[in-house]
């Protein structure tokens, strides 16, 4: 039975998850085209491109730097499955160079002949220079360019100051490699740049890195903003997006025999003289793979900060890296395989300098430790630890801690190399298909109810920390409304006892007046009924006429 990738997607949970947190259109693209000459550096950017040409329906699209276009005729091809009105048009001399590589005119004839087959009706290759070239278009008038020359400083940002003139306000610049950083490749540099001078960009990690630029105020649509405009949670998931999707189609396009894709998902390939023999193992040769270990540094994880060792599949090995500058800012990352694999850690264990341990855990210990991201899923046993690596981009992170000097991170693991599409592995994430054996069915379902319980746990935890949240402000304004009716409760006390001394000293003062009245009273009714007051009548008034004269 063959999964197609619609319907497989549909029920990814990982796609699901990042869909239902950003509102972003889950991607459907299979593209016609598939790593063309043997090469696939822009592969996982493909569904992207045709979204993003969606929901901006250029009229005029313009690439710098085409090679066997990967890229470009995901452009086409979006242009024609969806009817839209665009012209495309291919700038490049297809000679190659230093970072590409050097070629002969078996490129560029495949390149003609696939145009003529499928585009030739609106997408024109203009085989010459990038300077010599501007003159062909009018300021302002390219929707999207994608520039993908030269990966120098000086070269990148030439050909990005010289055509970012031809780009009308509001229009879409795509930037290839910005996260390379080997040898003198300075897009990177470049893009930082770019960051701080304009205010709409967006990065891809993954596939050596895709920037996304608007160059400044212009027609846009909710979708956009979203785009450009989202918290980092959210730029995450749209991440997560893409970067999965890309190792679905890997699975789907390059894992399985070509007798068992779909006609319609055929995948158009370079002529046979230009894709290179694959190379045969030696029968005695073990199959090995990559454990590669990075550091948390001002980008992120990069290439230039990380560390890898070789192990041989199928063997339980001890590895140690050594970090003598620390660990950077937030956790180790481990990306432990190359391949579709199972991968056991057996014990993983941190130690400073001075050989102290700052963190150590073993077996299913290290399921409660480690955090899986990208195209790895932890599958939780009773007595081990075993992470899935099912894509391009399996991502384990440790616990971060807050050691600033020298590190070794020491790891006993195994890693078992598996057929993601006929070992029924790819049916347990995306639940497509049943599986032959019963212990891969238990393993199924143990993931599903591990999934189930999951999403119920975080809805909990969510719904709990809400509802702590809602108390915790309900308390905090009972409380302050509390205080201030206490101290409304203390400043009328205190007018109260004002008052009530107010009203005893005023009732002491009447008091007292009244006592001093009643006693000057008496002392007058006393002179008045006195015999020398009636005796002296005839003298007070001789002396009162006397007075009134």
């Amino acid at each position: 039975m063959v999964v197609s990738v619609r319907g497989a997607l549909k029920v990814s949970y990982e796609i699901q998850e990042a869909k239902a947190t950003v509102g972003w259109n889950m991607p459907t693209f299979v593209p016609r085209r598939y790593h063309p000459g043997g090469m696939g550096t822009w592969s996982g950017h493909l569904a992207f491109a045709h979204d993003l040409i969606m929901i901006i329906r250029p009229k005029l699209i313009v690439e710098l730097g085409t090679h066997w276009g990967e890229s470009y005729f995901t452009f086409c091809q979006t242009v024609a499955q969806d009817g839209l009105d665009s012209i495309c048009y291919a700038i490049d001399n297809w000679r190659g160079e230093e970072h590409s590589g050097y070629y002969g005119e078996e490129v560029f004839a495949d390149v003609v002949r696939y145009n003529e087959q499928f585009y030739r009706s609106f997408s024109y290759l203009l085989r010459t220079d990038f300077d010599e070239s501007l003159s062909k278009f009018e300021n302002q008038s390219i929707d999207l360019l994608h520039i993908d020359g030269l990966h120098t400083y000086d070269a990148g940002s030439h050909d990005f100051r010289s055509w970012i003139p031809k780009v009308r306000p509001g229009g879409i610049v795509l930037l290839h490699d910005i996260c390379a950083r080997h040898v003198d490749f300075g897009i990177w540099q470049l893009w930082d740049e770019l960051k701080a001078e304009f205010s709409e960009t967006f990065e891809f990690h993954h596939s050596w890195g895709l920037g996304v630029l608007r160059n400044g105020e212009g027609p846009g649509s909710p979708e956009l903003k979203t785009f450009f405009s989202s918290a980092p949670s959210v730029e995450q998931q749209i991440r997560k997006i893409y970067s999965i999707y890309a190792s679905h189609l890997d699975n789907l396009l390059l894992r399985v025999e070509p007798e068992a894709v779909p006609e319609s998902l055929i995948v158009a390939q370079a002529p046979s003289a230009a894709v290179a023999e694959p190379v045969a193992q030696a029968v005695d040769e073990p199959a090995r793979t990559t454990v590669q270990v990075y550091i948390s540094g001002p980008d992120a994880y990069s290439e230039d900060k990380s560390l890898s060792q070789v192990i041989e599949i199928g063997t339980k090995t001890h590895i140690a890296f050594v970090f003598p500058d620390g660990i950077g800012s937030g956790p180790l990352r481990i990306d432990p395989a190359t391949c579709g694999s199972m991968v056991e850690f057996m014990s993983m264990a941190l130690h400073s300098a001075e050989d102290r341990i700052l963190w150590e855990a073993q077996g299913a210990e290290l399921c409660g430790n480690l955090l899986c991201s990208g195209t790895s899923a932890l599958l939780p046993q009773q007595n081990r630890c075993l992470v899935l690596s099912y894509g391009a981009d399996p991502q384990v992170i440790l616990p971060k801690l807050t050691e600033t000097g020298a590190v070794r991170l020491e790891i006993t693991m195994r890693v078992d190399e598996l057929d993601l599409q006929s070992s029924g592995i790819t049916a347990v994430l995306l639940g497509a298909q049943a599986l032959a054996d019963a212990e891969c069915s238990a393993l199924r379902a143990e993931a599903m109810l591990s999934s189930s319980e999951r999403v119920l746990l975080e809805a909990e935890v969510s719904r709990v920390a809400t509802e702590r949240n809602q108390a915790w402000t309900d308390m905090t304004s009972a409380r302050a409304s509390l205080n201030g009716m206490a101290d409304e409760v203390n400043r009328m006390a205190d007018e109260v006892r004002k008052a009530e001394v107010s009203r005893k000293e005023a009732e002491e003062r009447l008091e007292g007046a009244t006592e001093k009245y009643r006693k000057e009273h008496a002392t007058l009714e006393s002179v008045l009924q006195s015999k020398s007051w009636r005796l002296t009548e005839p003298l007070r008034r001789i002396m009162l006429k006397m007075r009134l004269k």
